[in-house]
C-alpha cells in the first residue's frame, strides 16, 4: 500500500537531491502555496490539481504547469481569463460554486462552469453573490437563487478549506539540501528497487534542465 512506500519514496527523493517537506497540520497544497508566495520568481508549480490555479500570479512570475489531461499546459493569468472568464484570485470561489469531485467539492446544484463564471463576473465573489440571492436580485435566476441559499452551510465550510494557506512556518529555501547523492549510491538504490529505467529517465531530465 501507499503508506509502506512512503519511506522508500523519501529515500529516493533524498538520493536525487529533492528535499521532502511536510507539516502535520497542513496539506501539500499549503506547503506549495507558502513557498510560492514567499519566493522570488520565476516559480513553476507542476500539478494535476486545478485548485492551485489560485496561486498563479504574473507579477510574481508564478505559473502552473498543469498535467491533468495527459499533457503539460502552461497556465498563466491570461490562460485562466481566457478559459474561465475570471482572474486567478477568483478561482477559489469559482471552484466552490462549480464543484470539483476530485477535491471532494460537490458544488452548488445546477451551477456548472458557465453559470459559476457568469455569477462571479457579475457580482465578484461568493459573499456578494449570496447577498444578491438573499435580496432576490433579478440577475440571478429563481432556481439558481434557491440553490445558492440552500447551500449556505456548504459555501461557508468550503470557503475555509479551499483557499491555499500561504504563511506556514517552514524551513527557509536556503537551508534546504538539494545535493544529489554520489552516483554509486544512486546506482545501488536503482538496482535494489528495480528502477534502473526510471532513475535513468529522471537523471536525463535533470541534465536537460541544467
Amino acid at each position: 500500500n501507499l503508506a509502506s512506500q512512503i519511506p522508500i519514496l523519501e529515500e529516493v527523493l533524498q538520493a536525487l537531491g529533492i528535499p521532502v517537506i511536510g507539516h502535520e497540520m497542513y496539506e501539500a497544497d499549503d506547503i506549495i502555496g507558502t513557498y510560492a508566495h514567499n519566493s522570488i520568481g520565476p516559480i513553476e508549480i507542476v500539478t494535476g490539481d486545478r485548485d492551485l490555479f489560485q496561486l498563479v500570479d504574473d507579477k510574481k512570475k508564478i505559473m502552473v504547469l498543469y498535467t491533468g489531461k495527459g499533457e503539460i499546459q502552461q497556465v498563466n493569468e491570461q490562460h485562466i481569463i481566457d478559459k474561465y472568464g475570471i482572474s486567478p484570485n477568483q478561482y477559489v470561489d469559482y471552484a466552490i460554486l462549480r464543484g470539483d469531485p476530485s477535491d471532494g467539492l460537490p458544488g452548488v446544484r445546477a451551477i456548472g462552469e458557465k453559470t459559476a463564471s457568469n455569477l462571479i463576473q457579475e457580482f465578484g465573489d461568493i459573499e456578494k453573490i449570496f447577498k444578491a440571492a438573499l435580496k432576490n436580485d433579478p440577475r440571478i435566476k429563481p432556481r439558481i437563487r434557491e440553490n445558492i441559499l440552500a447551500s449556505k452551510d456548504y459555501l461557508t465550510a468550503a470557503a475555509k478549506v479551499v483557499p491555499v494557506v500561504k504563511d506556514i512556518e517552514l524551513p527557509l529555501e536556503d537551508s534546504l539540501n538539494f545535493s544529489m547523492a554520489p552516483k554509486s549510491i544512486i546506482d545501488s538504490l536503482a538496482q535494489e528497487l528495480n528502477l534502473k529505467t526510471t532513475f535513468s529517465k529522471i537523471l536525463h531530465s535533470f541534465s536537460l534542465k541544467g
